[in-house]
């Protein structure tokens, strides 16, 4: 029987640490529990995904990404100012607030920076590590092929949760 590896189409369950330069802790499984993945379908950043492409079960990786192999390069034309009066009556605006938003043909994470006293509102559209050189140190737990459903919808569906 030929060995699993990491390939498209194949759900990937992965121990991780993401920690910045400094080696300060981002995110782990240890915080968030393992992480699966539908490989090929940018469900992770795009340098761990290639770091695993052909890997096996129990093989580790240990990378440095920078700018678009991790979470992009830092963009300024991701930086907009807009009045409060674009906001939804309901919505409670406040620096730090974040939600999602269809931006130059993508739905992107955003989030309020500053809101200035005439009432403006600076909103950043990077992901807040855009730019930013990390380190992704992950060992493969399980690879097992993806179902039709996952497949179709481009995501894992685990453990009796389900997203479209």
């Amino acid at each position: 029987m030929a060995k699993k590896v990491v390939e498209e189409d194949m759900v990937v369950t992965i121990q991780y640490t993401l920690s910045e330069e400094d080696g300060s802790v981002l995110d782990s499984s240890e915080e968030n529990g393992d992480l699966d993945y539908l490989h090929g379908y940018e469900g992770v950043m795009p340098g761990l995904e290639k770091a695993l492409e052909g890997k096996g079960i129990g093989e580790s990786i240990d990378v440095t990404l920078t700018g678009d192999d991790a979470y992009g390069s830092y963009d300024e034309s991701l930086l907009f100012t807009v009045s409060q009066g674009e906001f939804p009556d309901d919505v409670v605006i406040e620096e730090g607030l974040e939600f999602e938003a269809e931006i130059k043909d993508e739905l992107r994470y955003c989030t309020v920076e500053k809101i200035t006293e005439d009432g403006m509102v600076h909103i950043n559209a990077n992901h807040p590590l855009a730019g930013k050189t990390l380190r992704v140190q992950a060992k493969i737990l399980e690879i097992r092929g993806a179902s039709e459903e996952e497949l179709d919808h481009g995501h894992v569906h685990s453990h009796g949760n389900h997203r479209d």
